[in-house]
């Protein structure tokens, strides 16, 4: 009789063989595929978000140094609505796909100084088009300059052709974040591979049995595990670059960063014409409205200030010039700044 069970077990495990051999390219075929789309959608994701950054930072330049105000004008006031419609833009952007901002409101905006009440008035029923409007003010603003020769003429095609590759680069971002494969494929591919499991999970026991060795086959046991994680470690690998923003896995993407990130540099390009006094001057960065102590602005933009390690500063004549915007120490301090 035993011999009879142990013939029998041995056919068994053939026979499963056969099956898993026979059927495995397809699981195998499938999570190869899913698994190469998804990540490079992922990647894909990064791309446009890195180039929205550099198109920002483009505009910044070409105003920073092509702008020159009007003889007894204040530069400050025209420069600092450029800056706020390119920071409300970069935050519309990620308000779109990052879990935490999708509940800032206008109202943030303006407690921020980034918006006027006038301002929040018109944006707020523009919906799911709020980025393109603030985009149309840039270059509504851009052409009034224009055409009052604060800005010359041959800037036009180059601000605008840098203006547009913000609005694809943005665009391209939205929609590959919602760019998900059909339903019924990634369910199909979940089935074949569960059943692609649960075989090995039947026939490597039986494939690594020794008989010599004790009736606890450590071997079988471990080789079915590591089998077993590699296929479902893929399918969690997947999961995590489907949604980068939410901020978990390893693999996850600090939106906050990249806000921080450009607002500074932002705020640095629009001055680069300002000189050593101007630098060493905020005034114009301040907004009239006092900011509600009890809710910091980082609070309200879900923006963390950690992200905001250290200062920056740039070498001019007279020795080193912070840089720090009011909207970098208020988000550092959650406080007006005094």
């Amino acid at each position: 009789p035993k011999s009879n069970v142990h013939n029998l077990l041995k056919e068994a495990s053939s026979v499963l063989n056969t099956v898993i051999q026979d059927y495995k390219f397809l699981p195998v075929f499938l999570l190869t595929g899913y698994v190469d789309r998804e990540v490079s959608r992922y990647l894909a994701k990064l791309s446009s978000a890195w180039t929205v950054q550099g198109r920002l930072h483009d505009l910044a330049l070409i105003l920073g140094t092509s702008y020159k105000a009007p003889a007894g004008e204040d530069p400050f006031d025209v420069l600092y609505r450029f800056y706020r419609y390119l920071n409300v833009s970069h935050v519309l952007l990620y308000c779109d796909v990052e879990v935490r901002l999708k509940v800032v409101t206008e109202a943030a905006f303006v407690d921020l100084g980034l918006l006027t009440e006038g301002e929040a008035a018109v944006l707020e029923p523009a919906g799911f088009e709020k980025r393109n409007v603030v985009l149309g003010w840039i270059a509504d603003l851009f052409f009034t300059q224009v055409s009052r020769g604060a800005i010359d003429q041959h800037a036009i095609s180059l601000f605008m052709n840098q203006l547009c590759q913000l609005r694809g680069a943005g665009g391209t971002l939205l929609v590959l974040d919602e760019n998900f494969p059909p339903n019924t494929m990634t369910a199909m591919l979940h089935l074949v591979v569960d059943i692609l499991l649960i075989l090995l999970a039947f026939c490597t026991p039986f494939n690594l049995f020794v008989e010599s060795l004790s009736c606890v086959q450590v071997l079988a046991m471990m080789a079915s595990f590591l089998l077993a994680m590699s296929y479902i470690g893929l399918l969690n690998v997947v999961r995590q670059v489907q949604t980068p923003w939410e901020g978990q896995g390893a693999d996850c993407v600090n939106a906050d960063s990249l806000l921080c990130w450009s607002e500074q540099t932002i705020s640095c390009l629009l001055r680069l014409r300002l000189g050593t006094r101007q630098l060493r001057s905020e005034e114009w960065l301040y907004h009239p409205r006092e900011l509600d102590q009890e809710h910091s602005v980082a609070e309200s933009l879900g923006i963390a200030a950690a992200a905001f390690a250290g200062s920056n500063t740039v070498s001019v004549e007279n020795g080193e010039v912070e840089l720090q915007t009011v909207l970098h120490q208020r988000l550092l301090s959650g406080r007006d700044i005094e």
